[in-house]
C-alpha cells in the first residue's frame, strides 16, 4: 500500500507483471485505489472511502452497490493483524 502511495507507476508495473494485467488497466486500478486510501492510516481506507469505491465500481460489474456489504469485497483483517505485529497504529481507518 505504501508503494502505491509513494510510487504509483512502479506499483502499477509490478501489478501488471505479477497479476498478468494489461499495464493500462493496472495504472487505472492504482489511480482508483489512491483516491480511497486514507493518509492517516498506513495502507488503510475509511469506511466512507470504501462505500464510495463500491458505489463507483459495482455498477460497472452489473451489481447493485446498495446490496453489497464492504465485508463482502474487502477483508482488512490480515492488514490489521500485520499492522499490530509491526507496531503500526490504526487510528480511525476501516476495520480498526
Amino acid at each position: 500500500m505504501l508503494l502505491i502511495r509513494q510510487r504509483p507507476d512502479e506499483a502499477a508495473q509490478i501489478a501488471a507483471r505479477d497479476l498478468k494485467l494489461n499495464l493500462d488497466i493496472a495504472r487505472e486500478a492504482t489511480t482508483q485505489v489512491l483516491q480511497f486510501m486514507y493518509p492517516n492510516d498506513p495502507g488503510g481506507f475509511t469506511e466512507k472511502g470504501m462505500k464510495i469505491f463500491l458505489q463507483q465500481t459495482a455498477p460497472r460489474l452489473g451489481i447493485d452497490p446498495d446490496k453489497v456489504a464492504i465485508s463482502q469485497v474487502a477483508d482488512v483483517s490480515f492488514l490489521r493483524e500485520a499492522q499490530r505485529e509491526l507496531g503500526i497504529k490504526c487510528r480511525d481507518g476501516y476495520g480498526c
